[in-house]
């Protein structure tokens, strides 16, 4: 397997290699900065705790916000049970 070559400022170099200069970051936080779509100089060069510039695209993107769950749907666990609500409406409809 080819090591990924990560080209800053018109130089290539893989990530073991860019892990080694001084004021790098670590090898294993610029693969992780990597997979979360980091742009290249940024995994390797911010320091720990600093963030990406907002314009650096995400790999992950954030959940939406939770909906209100459906009273007529059953809760999901080891039991199945009904809320109250919906069985007063249940028997309304009935």
């Amino acid at each position: 397997m080819t090591p990924r070559l990560l080209t800053i400022a018109g130089e290539s170099r893989s990530v073991v290699e860019w892990s080694k200069i001084p004021g790098a970051a670590p090898e294993h936080t610029i693969r992780r900065r990597l997979s979360r779509g980091w742009l290249d100089s940024e995994a390797v060069f911010l320091s720990l705790g600093e963030s990406p510039s907002p314009i650096t695209p995400r790999s992950h993107p954030r959940r939406p916000a939770p909906q209100a769950p459906n009273p007529l749907r059953p809760t999901v666990g080891r039991v199945r049970s009904y809320p109250l609500e919906s069985l007063d409406l249940l028997r309304r409809l009935a």
